[in-house]
């Protein structure tokens, strides 16, 4: 049965899912017939039927034209504030919030153009009778690839400047009203105690120039004159890594960047977040993260738009973390079986040409850490699910795969015996179990075994006689 929508804050998470674009439609309806818009604020609040008007209208700025005014953050976060303080369950738990978070996403979006001085011309260039989704979401994909040529300067001051942020406050995108740090601060944590509803609304469209967002709250956050431990940073990580997950390829590859910067930090202060949740949010966690691999294993698309190995080393020890933390004995084997055939998509790569010198030692911590987590689940599996573990080695002829790697860092310059002590150890635990599953799978991929060993048999004299 329905649930009825809330006086104020309209219907909950999964009703306003199925509503919101009829609800906008109407909204629009209603503008074009009245050309007002009710805008008396309640409890510090703006009606709900505005923020709905509102963001249809802005929607549709390629019809009617672009009419954000220029303070539409402060509006905004006054309002955001307010709704929190008086509604104490998560930001996207009713449409009130959500449309906040869309305002908001899209304020980001028509700053980051107006800072590049593209709007106008973005503007003209879209078909009028666009719909007005198609519209937001290539408003949002220009907005990333703006941010993402900054980026790719590796230049502070351009990101900063692809921001607008300036003196004296430097608050981001001060021709809509402005962001500050304060703002960013509480938007990740706002955003992260809702965070299991992050990955459904993304993967149903919801969130157009969410990343968008993440990148201007990664840099203020950096940005900002405060020590680095009272930062957010493990807040932010772990909506992150969440919206990576369910990226698309553009979108991962800045993401991975940021990924990497925010795991950096954290592993330099030592930092430890919450990474509690409950069974059914890790549970989809280790879905979606089985499920982003699906296309590469179809081979719908190159390996490198899709994850790359740094960036999959700390979202496989993102992932474990749950695995581990709840009661999710039924995803343990499918977990192990997407790290493991990642390593082997790796190895594949050498079909016609060895692996460049400058990636082996990715494989090869990746490789550890993968066998060794591995490992560490092995306790944790009941016996009746011992069989479905087991036979994931089998299945990916894990001796064989640890044979190919072993080879690789053979050939890594100046290697060092630490790496070999510590790769065996690792290896060793991964290992330690698995080869105790079913033995009359042993014969049948006896030979499959062979045959890469004879691989690394020929490979290795061939190097040799270089």
């Amino acid at each position: 049965m329905e649930a009825r929508p809330h006086a104020k804050w309209g219907p909950n998470f999964s009703n306003y899912i199925e509503v919101h674009d009829k609800r906008l439609k109407e909204a629009y309806k209603d503008y074009v017939s009245s050309r007002e818009i009710t805008s008396v604020m309640h409890d510090g609040l703006l009606p709900l039927t505005t923020l709905e008007t509102l963001l249809i209208v802005g929607e549709r700025m390629h019809e009617i034209g672009y009419q954000h005014g220029n303070s539409s953050f402060t509006v905004l976060m006054r309002t955001m504030r307010q709704y929190v303080k008086l509604n104490k369950v998560g930001i996207f738990e009713h449409y009130y919030g959500y449309l906040l978070i869309r305002h908001i996403m899209r304020t980001v979006c028509i700053g980051i153009l107006i800072e590049a001085n593209v709007l106008g011309r973005f503007l003209n260039d879209l078909d009028p009778n666009l719909d007005p989704a198609e519209a937001s979401s290539a408003l949002a994909d220009v907005a990333l690839d703006l941010l993402g040529q900054a980026l790719a300067t590796k230049d502070a001051a351009q990101v900063g400047e692809s921001l607008g942020l300036r003196p004296p406050t430097y608050d981001a995108f001060q021709c809509v009203g402005g962001l500050s740090f304060d703002d960013a601060d509480f938007l990740i944590t706002t955003i992260w105690k809702n965070r299991r509803q992050l990955i459904p609304l993304t993967e149903l469209g919801l969130l157009p120039g969410f990343p968008a967002l993440l990148f201007t709250l990664c840099q203020l956050t950096r940005f900002a004159q405060k020590p680095e431990r009272d930062k957010k940073w493990t807040q932010l990580q772990d909506v992150m890594f969440r919206s990576y997950l369910v990226g698309i390829p553009d979108e991962q590859e800045i993401m991975r960047h940021l990924c990497l910067t925010i795991d950096q930090i954290i592993e330099k202060l030592n930092l430890v977040g919450n990474a509690s949740t409950d069974d059914e949010d890790a549970r989809m966690l280790v879905k979606t993260y089985i499920k982003m691999y699906d296309s590469i294993w179809i081979g719908e698309d190159d390996l490198a738009s899709i994850v790359r190995l740094d960036v999959a080393s700390i979202i496989f020890r993102f992932v474990y973390s749950f695995v581990t933390s709840t009661r999710l004995v039924d995803c343990i084997a499918g977990f192990a079986q997407t790290s493991l055939k990642r390593i082997w998509l790796e190895i594949d790569q050498e079909r016609d040409k060895e692996t460049p010198v400058k990636e082996r030692g990715g494989i090869r911590i990746y490789s550890a850490d993968v066998f060794y987590y591995i490992g560490q689940l092995w306790d944790r599996v009941p016996p009746q699910y011992e069989r479905d573990f087991s036979w994931i080695f089998w299945e990916l002829d894990a001796t064989a795969l640890l044979g190919r790697v072993v080879l690789m860092i053979t050939r890594e310059e100046g290697n060092n015996p630490e790496f070999w002590e510590n790769f065996r150890k690792d290896s060793q635990g991964g290992l330690r179990h698995a080869m105790g599953g079913p033995a009359h799978r042993a014969t049948e991929l006896k030979h499959s075994s062979s045959s890469d060993w004879i691989k690394v048999q020929i490979t290795s004299v061939k190097n040799a006689a270089k």
